[in-house]
């Protein structure tokens, strides 16, 4: 799981023996999580929406890979393991438009589209099916 502080090291791991080409990471981000006490159902927390990037930040930043090695973990090599349509995981003609766009620097989020729509800006974020936050 992308949550993992030992993700960066077994991608890292992965690479040295060759098989980054079969190596994705996910997330269980706003997924259902039951927490246990002692085998017994406490309450349900919903998954971090925010490691998918500290992995790619790690990997970036600490192992100093660069994003065209990188950013194919979380996009490109999941979609096509999971034998997802040729228009997932890249960007094609005729595809989705899923867009994530990066500040150069910090590599911070800036804009999210989804199927070419506007989803967050720095000034913005699209509420979605539950509606524009106020």
């Amino acid at each position: 799981t992308a949550c993992s502080v030992n993700t960066p090291a077994a991608i890292a791991d992965a690479e040295e023996g060759g098989v980054l080409d079969r190596v994705c990471i996910s997330s269980d981000a706003y997924g259902s999580l039951p927490m246990f006490d002692k085998g017994k159902l406490v309450r349900y927390a919903v998954g971090d929406c925010h490691g998918l990037l500290r992995c790619v930040k790690a990997l970036y930043f600490n192992k100093q890979w660069p994003l065209d090695k990188t950013l194919p973990i979380i996009t490109s090599t999941p979609a096509t393991i999971m034998k997802l349509p040729k228009h997932k995981g890249t960007l094609t003609i005729g595809g989705d438009a899923d867009i994530l766009a990066l500040e150069t620097h910090t590599l911070d989020i800036q804009y999210v589209m989804c199927r070419g729509r506007l989803m967050k800006s720095p000034t913005y974020t699209n509420g979605g099916f539950f509606g524009d936050p106020e």
